[in-house]
């Protein structure tokens, strides 16, 4: 998984370096057109998607309360505080 991007021009900047280096590889290898769009439809999804700590912890969470029952006295503020960060940044870049 890719860590969680900061700003809109991050991801650009960060989804434009990485798909010049994809687009030179497939290039070199003869790619067609359609396994192009392929990747790059996989790589906009994986920089463009909502991605924070909190919804990829949820995963490991889950799992570890389904093998080892409910944790005590498991703290979530901190998970609120990323939560609140970075919800308001996403309320911000978007408008």
């Amino acid at each position: 998984m890719l860590g969680p991007q900061r700003s809109t021009k991050a991801r650009t900047k960060n989804f434009e370096t990485k798909w010049a280096t994809m687009e030179a590889k497939g290039s070199e290898e003869g790619w067609s057109r359609a396994p192009m769009k392929v990747e790059k439809d996989k790589l906009e999804t994986a920089i463009y998607d909502f991605q924070f700590p909190k919804m990829h912890m949820v995963g490991h969470v889950s799992n570890s309360i389904r093998q080892m029952g409910s944790p005590d006295t498991f703290p979530t503020d901190i998970l609120e505080l990323l939560h609140i960060e970075y919800v308001k940044e996403a309320y911000r870049a978007s408008n």
